[in-house]
């Protein structure tokens, strides 16, 4: 029994660690490191072991505020061998055309995704049964706002350079209904 005590109080003592880390990091320490790689210096294995944190605390907890930066965090920390396919029955993406913008209301539902979907490579094939847009989803070097708390998206993308995590292609397709 006591070896059990012992073992949750370190298990609560390092989940304490670990957030007060993250709290840092992104309050504090994301700034210093998206500095770094403005002026092309290497970020430390703190810094990364810290921008991974924040991108996984993303995915796991995200989905209060921030369900689609959530999706696409989740997405990034697997390597798929094949594009992800989500079909028009998802009505976030109802306008895949506007992917291309890269300005975005997020209070608009139909922004919400098309803004975490930070794409290049974007292809729409329309016809008369469908619709079909393909693009590659990676981290650009701009800054995201995901509960209003501003996140340095070139720290994951120096994650995804030295491969912690990976972009990937989506595929949207709008089945026309007769």
């Amino acid at each position: 029994m006591r070896k059990l005590k012992k073992i949750i109080k370190c298990a609560i003592a390092v989940t304490l660690l670990l957030c007060a880390n993250l709290v840092y990091y992104v309050f504090v320490g994301q700034e210093r490191s998206a500095e770094k790689l403005a002026q092309d210096k290497e970020l430390s294995l703190y810094e990364c072991v810290s921008v991974y944190q924040t991108h996984t605390a993303i995915w796991l907890f995200g989905w209060i505020i921030a369900p689609e930066a959530a999706m696409e965090a989740r997405l990034m920390h697997v390597k798929h061998t094949r594009p992800v396919v989500i079909y028009s029955s998802f009505p976030s993406l109802a306008k895949p055309e506007l992917w291309k913008n890269g300005v975005y209301d997020l209070k608009d539902p139909q922004f919400q995704y098309a803004a975490a979907l930070n794409g290049k490579d974007l292809s729409i094939e329309k016809n008369e049964a469908y619709t079909k847009c393909e693009l590659t989803v990676e981290y650009s070097d701009n800054v995201q706002r995901v509960g209003g708390i501003p996140v340095h998206t070139c720290l994951f993308r120096h994650l995804q350079d030295i491969g912690w995590i990976f972009p990937y292609k989506i595929v949207y397709i709008d089945v026309k209904t007769i």
